[in-house]
C-alpha cells in the first residue's frame, strides 16, 4: 500500500463522457467539495465541523492548489462567468495532518465515479510528488493565490475585512504568526523562537492581484514570486499547509521557483 503520509498529490480527473469540462471562474468552492467528498465521511466530518483548534481560531489544515490546466472563457451571465477546458483536469492536494492524504488516494481510487458542478467525472491518475529540497532560503511560485487579511471593527460595531498587499509589513508578520500556530498544531510543541520572512519578487497589482468568490463571498489574494527565508521548520510547515489564510478553501499552496514563468 502506498503511503501519502504529509505529502503532496496531484489528482487527475477525467470526464466520463469524454467532452469537455466546464465549471464557473470561481471555483473553489466546487473543488472543496469534491475533496470532501471524495474522503471517508468521518474524515470530512471531522475536518469540515471541527478541525484543529488553536485559541479561538480552527484550522483544517489541508489545502488544494488552481486547475493546473488552462481554460478559456466560453460564457458569462449576469452573475457568473465559465471555464471551459478539455476532457480533463488536475490539481495539487496537501496536508501536513497523518492521514488525510492517504485516505483521499485511498478513496479517490475506491469510488467510481465524482460529480464536480454537476458533469460526471473519474479519476485517471493519481502522482505522490516528490517532496522539494528545501533550505533557509528560497524563491516559490503561487500555485493558488495567498490571502491575508484583518477582521476590524468601525465604530458603528459593524465589522470590515481589511486584506493586505504582499508589500505591506502586516502581510509579512499575519503570515508568521499563522506558520507558527500551524506548526504548534503539526507538531505539538512552540514555534516562537522560529523566524520566517517573505518578500515579493515578482508581484504586480495587474497580473498578481484577484478577487476569488467563494460562496458568493469576495475573496482579495495574491499570486506571484516570492523570497522566503528562515527556520526550514516553518518553511517546512507552509509547504505542507499552506501560507496565509483560507487554505481549505484553495489558497496559498506553493512551489519551489525554478525561474521559469511567473
Amino acid at each position: 500500500m502506498v503511503k501519502y503520509y504529509n505529502m503532496r498529490i496531484k489528482l487527475c480527473y477525467e470526464k466520463i463522457d469524454g467532452n469537455n469540462i466546464s465549471i464557473p471562474a470561481h471555483y473553489n468552492y466546487d473543488l472543496q467539495g469534491l475533496i470532501y467528498n471524495t474522503l471517508s465521511d468521518h474524515i470530512a466530518t471531522k475536518l469540515h465541523d471541527q478541525g484543529y483548534q488553536f485559541g479561538a481560531r480552527k484550522f483544517k489544515l489541508f489545502h488544494f492548489s488552481r486547475i493546473l490546466e488552462y481554460g478559456k472563457f466560453i460564457a458569462k451571465t449576469s452573475t457568473q462567468k465559465y471555464l471551459q477546458y478539455g476532457s480533463k483536469i488536475s490539481f495539487y492536494f496537501s496536508s501536513p495532518m497523518d492521514g488525510i492524504v492517504e485516505n483521499l488516494g485511498e478513496q479517490a481510487f475506491r469510488k467510481r465515479e465524482f460529480r464536480l458542478y454537476n458533469q460526471n467525472l473519474y479519476l485517471s491518475s493519481l502522482e505522490v510528488e516528490t517532496p522539494p529540497r528545501l533550505n533557509s532560503l528560497i524563491h516559490i511560485k503561487m500555485l493558488s493565490p495567498m490571502t491575508v487579511y484583518s477582521t476590524l471593527e468601525k465604530p458603528d460595531g459593524s465589522k470590515i475585512t481589511h486584506y493586505y498587499h504582499p508589500q505591506d509589513q502586516e502581510f509579512n508578520d499575519s503570515i508568521l504568526l499563522n506558520v507558527r500556530k500551524k506548526y504548534q498544531l503539526i507538531h505539538n510543541k512552540s514555534a516562537e523562537n522560529l523566524t520566517f520572512s517573505i518578500v515579493p519578487l515578482y508581484v504586480s497589482y495587474k497580473q498578481n492581484h484577484s478577487v476569488v468568490f467563494f460562496k458568493d463571498v469576495p475573496v482579495e489574494a495574491w499570486s506571484g514570486i516570492y523570497k522566503v527565508c528562515g527556520d526550514l521548520e516553518l518553511i517546512q510547515a507552509s509547504y505542507e499547509s499552506g501560507l496565509g489564510s483560507k487554505n481549505s478553501a484553495g489558497f496559498g499552496m506553493w512551489e519551489l521557483w525554478k525561474g521559469e514563468g511567473r
